[in-house]
């Protein structure tokens, strides 16, 4: 491959550039060039840079080789069936690239601190939810799209909740106060986790919020089932029948 074609594809909408959002590089594996952010990002990234696709894919399936839960492994599972093409940065972040066979994009983060995770889950009274704190440590940080577009499930940083004294006016706030924001998509709709491990469906076209599933579990479940969909959290067509809402 000549050098040229080595050199990383920048992407960054242009309101993103308006508002001093840094552009996202994409560097096609392995990576041959020196990278201006190499030493700020995770190790687990800085060995994923200098592999081939196929190496990469390897390193994935070793990284979760632990895992127990049933939907864990079947998002594992989606994540070995698709391409490792590249690495991506954006600042001192960094994911790993994957392409589904539908074409559809996930931007796989680095391992997260378990330390922390379970520091935000004690502060949120999630302590109990112990499959939180896995699936966070394997695929949080998981994006659809590169920063800071929507489509994205939380880190180790910061967390936020149904909190905000705004949020009263909107349907639904009473029965998913003080719940969890664990995913937000790039139409405005987010996934909600209460105390009592319950997730909610903000509908942010229609100002409400309501249940969508009884636990965590089910919800990773259909997210896998319906990720052949891009962008299956959000309001857009096409999105089939995700998240199934109940009531």
């Amino acid at each position: 491959m000549k050098p040229r074609d080595r050199l990383p594809i920048v992407h960054q909408l242009p309101e993103y550039a308006a508002e001093g959002y840094p552009p996202s590089y994409e560097y096609p594996l392995p990576v041959d060039v020196e990278l201006p952010t190499f030493a700020a990002i995770h190790p687990w990234l800085r060995g994923i840079a200098s592999l081939d696709p196929d190496d990469a894919r390897s390193s994935l399936a070793a990284r979760w080789n632990g895992l127990r839960s049933d939907s864990l492994l079947s998002i594992r599972d989606y994540f070995l069936n698709c391409e490792t093409t590249s690495l991506v940065l954006t600042g001192a972040r960094g994911w790993l690239l994957c392409v589904d066979q539908h074409a559809a994009m996930n931007l796989v983060a680095a391992p997260l601190d378990y330390d922390l995770i379970n520091q935000q889950r004690s502060q949120r009274h999630l302590d109990d939810h112990l499959l939180l704190a896995e699936f966070l440590v394997n695929f949080g940080g998981l994006r659809e799209d590169f920063a800071p577009g929507g489509g994205y499930f939380i880190d180790d940083q910061k967390w936020e909740g149904v909190t905000e004294s705004w949020m009263e006016v909107i349907d639904g706030y009473p029965k998913w106060k003080d719940a969890l924001i664990i995913f937000s998509s790039r139409g405005g709709d987010k996934l909600l986790l209460d105390r009592a491990g319950r997730i909610g469906w903000w509908v942010a076209d229609e100002i409400r919020m309501r249940e969508a599933y009884q636990d965590l579990d089910t919800c990773l479940v259909d997210f896998v089932r319906y990720r052949g969909v891009p962008w299956p959290f959000d309001p857009y067509k096409p999105r089939l029948s995700f998240p199934r809402v109940l009531g």
